[in-house]
């Protein structure tokens, strides 16, 4: 698997996680007992945090195997 593949892998797990967490705060059915629907914000804000910064260390990864892909060609060619 090349560096590029493995980030584009990265980016789907981290929209992946991006998509489950928005699902589960828009399907929410739990009441409490005050009759307030309950979400763990904490563990929301966590996800939506991961899925950031996973998107974005992935991105930069595609980017420096797209510059090794560049200087590779430029010293064989």
């Amino acid at each position: 698997m090349t560096i590029a593949a493995s980030a584009i892998e990265g980016i789907h797990r981290a929209e992946a996680l991006l998509d489950s967490t928005a699902t589960a705060v828009a399907n929410l059915s739990g009441v409490t007992s005050l009759g307030f629907d309950e979400v763990s914000l904490s563990d929301t804000a966590l996800a939506l945090i991961q899925a950031r910064i996973g998107t974005a260390a992935n991105v930069s990864a595609f980017k420096a195997a797209i510059e090794m892909e560049k200087a590779l060609i430029d010293v064989m060619g």
